[in-house]
């Protein structure tokens, strides 16, 4: 039987924008939805989450879809799956469930944070953002 986990991220609620920001990036044909049930295995409970990405038939409340949630606890994101049975896009580096979810979505969740910072401060103008051709902060 499956059932669904709760896993710690460093994702900041602070920075609930630049996650969603992160989620369309690494998975730009995947849904999401803001306080949404978490779909997974048939006939287990769905949790309710902040922000849900839907893989696949985003219409539908039905189990026996694979999503990923992720719920606000204490200023911190959890994601929240029946990490068991995501589909493949969420594997990287040969990395599958949390670790996977963590791996893919980490570095331009991290990228996107960095950026927002650089962006709000005065001192940082001007700088230049290498990864981008002629990307400056203005």
């Amino acid at each position: 039987m499956s059932h669904y986990t709760q896993v710690k991220t460093d994702f900041d609620e602070g920075n609930k924008a630049e996650l969603i920001e992160a989620i369309k990036e690494v998975w730009p044909n995947a849904t999401v939805l803001e306080n949404a049930k978490v779909r997974g295995y048939r006939g287990t409970k769905q949790p309710t989450a902040d922000i849900v990405v839907r893989f696949s038939n985003p219409e539908s409340e039905a189990q026996g879809q694979y999503d990923v949630g992720f719920q606000n606890q204490q200023g911190k994101f959890v994601a929240v799956a029946d990490f068991g049975y995501l589909p493949a896009e969420t594997r990287v580096n040969g990395l599958r469930g949390s670790a996977g979810v963590n791996a893919a979505l980490k570095p331009a969740y991290t990228a996107k944070v960095v950026e927002k910072q650089i962006k709000s401060s005065h001192a940082l103008r001007g700088y230049r953002n290498v990864s981008k051709k002629n990307d400056y902060i203005v």
